[in-house]
């Protein structure tokens, strides 16, 4: 796996990164597929999951399957978040 900060995401991939941790720190909970794509502008919950598949096999983000609130970022997420990862 790549180092986090050099990681070249795809914008909606960046976008749901920072969806999932912005509402976790405000809201204390994860998002669902819906309220992500809501939240990033992808209209359906199959692209959102296809854009969590790539952020999970990159290692940034972590889920169990069959739960709607089981996104965790991992700490190569957060890194990826705190370096020039964010616009």
């Amino acid at each position: 796996m790549a180092e986090a900060a050099t990681l070249d995401l795809h914008t909606r991939q960046r976008r749901i990164l920072q969806c999932v941790h912005w509402y976790k720190v405000e809201q204390d909970q994860v998002p669902t597929l819906r309220e992500i794509g809501q939240r990033t502008g992808i209209s359906t919950p199959g692209m959102v999951k296809y854009h969590l598949d790539a952020l999970e096999e990159m290692g940034l983000v972590e889920r169990e399957p069959r739960k709607a609130r089981k996104v965790r970022i991992t700490r190569a997420g957060l890194a990826y978040l705190e370096g020039d990862g964010s616009e």
